[in-house]
């Protein structure tokens, strides 16, 4: 009889931690706002905000429910994620973006990145609230270096957007080339780094360039139907205007030669 109670105490204990672990999913927590890492991503570059990019696996139970039920819960933990942009990936199925992090099919790990999406703490084994608290000021403190940068680079942009709608042209393209410049410095000494306006600073030059080339068509225009005052004065704003291209530059110089020539024939011609 006795026995028999044992076996059943034995039995009840078994299915109920069974019964308990099969309570818990992981990836389940809910109380974060987490976001798909294809949009986590773009989101992190656009904002400068570093990243919490979690890989669950139903086969890494014990080390999900640390993360999800200890750790993620802490008051202190739960502030800090307000500056994180938070995603959640499960590694139970082979994906494109196990192969990006080198994470392993049924891993279970928490990258934090920096807002370029570069790893710079890697949690596997069980944390503390109190170490990772630590991880996730140091994910911070690397990528505060990184917003400041992206901050002037941003602040650059707007001011050559200024100038750019005014219509100054030399002062735009000093901002959009001094950008370019930064990048390269940048990407020089630390890596490469990504920024929208990097794409945005190259397409304001762009538009600056086409501006200057349709300048000139109408000032070598002015200058066949004898329009000297006007050739002269479309040639002296590209001077003024559109001195940093240098492919400009010259055929410029070239029709103010042409100008020169065209006066003398028409005083010639007098």
């Amino acid at each position: 009889m006795l026995r028999t109670i044992s076996s059943l105490i034995v039995i009840m204990v078994i299915a109920g931690t069974a019964l308990a672990q099969e309570e818990f999913k992981p990836g389940s927590e809910s109380t974060l706002k987490w976001v798909e890492p294809d949009k986590g991503i773009k989101q992190m570059l656009e904002e400068a905000k570093p990243g919490m990019l979690y890989f669950y696996s139903a086969y890494k139970a014990e080390f999900c429910k640390t993360i999800e039920k200890e750790i993620i819960p802490t008051k202190s933990i739960v502030r800090q994620f307000k500056k994180f942009v938070c995603m959640k990936f499960s590694t139970d199925k082979e994906a494109q973006l196990l192969g990006k992090y080198k994470v392993e099919q049924g891993e279970a790990v928490v990258l934090l990145l920096d807002c370029q999406g570069k790893v710079v703490e890697t949690v596997k084994e069980k944390p503390t609230a109190s170490s990772f608290s630590a991880a996730l000021r140091k994910a911070q403190k690397a990528n505060k270096e990184i917003k400041k940068f992206l901050d002037k680079i941003e602040k650059s942009y707007k001011r050559g957007e200024v100038y750019f709608k005014k219509q100054l042209y030399y002062k735009a393209s000093q901002m959009f080339q001094a950008i370019l410049k930064a990048r390269d410095a940048y990407e020089e000494k630390k890596g490469e780094i990504e920024s929208p306006y990097f794409e945005k600073a190259e397409k304001k030059l762009g538009q600056i360039e086409e501006q200057g080339t349709t300048l000139l068509i109408r000032a070598k225009k002015a200058i066949q139907d004898n329009d000297f005052s006007n050739a002269s004065m479309l040639l002296s704003k590209l001077r003024t205007e559109f001195a940093l291209f240098p492919e400009i530059m010259k055929k410029v110089e070239q029709a103010e030669e042409d100008l020169q020539r065209a006066v003398q024939r028409a005083q010639q011609g007098k």
